[in-house]
């Protein structure tokens, strides 16, 4: 599939405050690296799983690619268009053809606005005509499954699903191209969750649209996902077609969060996960490979030596100097 959103050597850096002694000393604000040299692709109309422990810099990549956070160096390219870099039009032009769907969907809209004036809100931050609001706000609510008379509630009114539902609404108002979504069935009740999925696969389908989704939840990756990411502190390190990286995972880091998966069945538990210690600090990141601190199978290079991404037999891009497949024989 022809890729339609290129992010490439990506990096991303925030300036920390500066201690007393600095700013008399004139020296210049230290920076953190949380994005270090990601790249990533997505096909028209694909879904892509971005998946790591919380502070892998998931948020942070979807933010950036949404332009609310600027890169320090890399590109991020949309249908063959160069949008990264250009905080003017192309940001302008960007917003219109990207869109996210928050984690906390309440949390997200003004209390103080009434449902229909908060999903047609993009049409006047864009200055978009659309004849009558209200009726828009009818059609919006009707596309994901509300009733109209919902334009006149506000949102501490909704429940966690409609709130869900609302948010859908909103960041499908301008018709985007793709749309971010961060943790979309987040603190929802497990038949809720499947609602709110079937309603994302329907409307992908009407609208040809391409989604990330940024989520913890590993259930949800492998049942609505074609592509998926796997992070590790501000880094991919494997990248594929989802059903052969979970039949058959190939960086450590990934097989321990897919055995980490909760399983119904006491047989397939897995109890001899291969992960262990707690995520280094940005501060002080691990020479070598990043995850050699908590990897069983880590040797001397691994402590030395920065992997570079590989490609394996199958596709897979790769981060990792001793693939699982070579370690297994």
């Amino acid at each position: 599939m022809t890729a339609f959103l290129e992010v490439r050597n990506l990096d991303v850096s925030f300036v920390l405050p500066r201690s007393i002694s600095s700013i008399l000393l004139r020296n210049k604000a230290p920076g953190l690296d949380v994005l270090q040299n990601v790249s990533l692709t997505l096909g028209k109309g694909e879904t892509l799983g971005l998946v790591g422990e919380s502070g892998s810099g998931k948020t942070t990549l979807a933010r950036t690619i949404t332009g609310l956070i600027p890169p320090q160096s890399g590109t991020i390219s949309l249908g063959g268009r160069v949008v990264s870099g250009n905080k003017d039009k192309a940001f302008h032009w960007l917003r219109r053809e990207i869109s996210m769907m928050f984690q906390d969907p309440i949390a997200s809209l003004s209390p103080r606005m009434r449902i229909g004036s908060l999903i047609t809100e993009p049409f006047i931050i864009n200055d978009i005509s659309i004849g009558n609001r209200w009726e828009k706000a009818e059609e919006l609510l009707d596309m994901v499954g509300l009733p109209t008379e919902f334009a006149n509630r506000y949102p501490h009114e909704l429940s966690g699903g409609q709130a869900r539902r609302v948010g859908v609404a909103r960041a499908l108002a301008l018709l985007p191209k793709i749309v971010i979504a961060d943790e979309p069935t987040a603190g929802l009740d497990v038949s809720v969750q499947g609602e709110i999925l079937n309603l994302m696969t329907r409307l992908q389908e009407e609208l040809d649209l391409s989604y990330i989704i940024v989520t913890h939840n590993l259930a949800v990756v492998r049942h609505t996902t074609t592509q998926l990411a796997i992070m590790y502190l501000g880094q991919i390190v494997e990248q594929g077609p989802t059903d052969d990286i979970f039949e058959r995972p190939s960086h450590p880091y990934t097989k321990a969060l897919l055995d980490s998966e909760p399983h119904p069945d006491p047989a397939k538990r897995r109890d001899d996960l291969q992960i262990k210690g707690e995520i280094p600090s940005l501060f002080l990141r691990p020479t070598g490979c990043d995850f050699h601190t908590r990897c069983s199978f880590a040797q001397d290079k691994c402590r030395a030596v920065e992997p570079d991404f590989m490609t394996t037999e199958d596709g897979r891009l790769l981060r990792c100097h001793f693939p699982l497949q070579d370690t297994d024989g």
